[in-house]
């Protein structure tokens, strides 16, 4: 068996796919997941957040209310999705991206004075992995800093 290639992926085929299995597998919470990021990749952004909303409600977990967030950023809900990368950032705190895209999302929203102070504790924040993306996430942040500074 050969893995597939981004070449061989059929979006259309895929979602049809997923849909038509939905009926079996709609109390798992894995099963779940991955068609609610499909949907979300594919653009479907209310459809992916209805199936994480019954993903949730099956299994809380930190990547379906990021997505979930991520989902109604897209939507241009933005209480909605700050609401839901903070809920991931609780439930995984160690972890960067949440508050990464809160901050921004400040920032972007002009809640500046609340930006500046979550972007201090995130600098401030810990790595237990070193990881490239989380320097990429605090230099993007340093220069919101800068330009919200000034």
């Amino acid at each position: 068996m050969t893995a597939l290639k981004e070449s061989d992926y059929k979006e259309e085929e895929s979602l049809a796919g997923m849909k038509n299995i939905y009926p079996e597998l709609k109390n798992n919470p894995v099963y779940l997941i991955n068609y609610g990021q499909m949907l979300h990749f594919s653009g479907n952004y209310q459809d992916a957040i209805s199936i994480f909303q019954t993903s949730n409600y099956l299994l809380s977990c930190y990547l379906t209310n990021f997505e979930m967030g991520n989902c109604y950023d897209k939507l241009g809900k933005d209480e909605k999705a700050i609401m839901y990368w903070q809920i991931a950032a609780d439930m995984i705190p160690s972890r960067f991206a949440p508050e990464h895209r809160i901050i921004k999302k400040l920032f972007e929203t002009g809640k500046t004075a609340e930006a500046l102070e979550k972007s201090a504790v995130f600098l401030k924040k810990e790595k237990k992995i070193d990881h490239p993306a989380v320097y990429e996430m605090q230099e993007e942040i340093k220069t919101l800093i800068r330009i919200h500074s000034q």
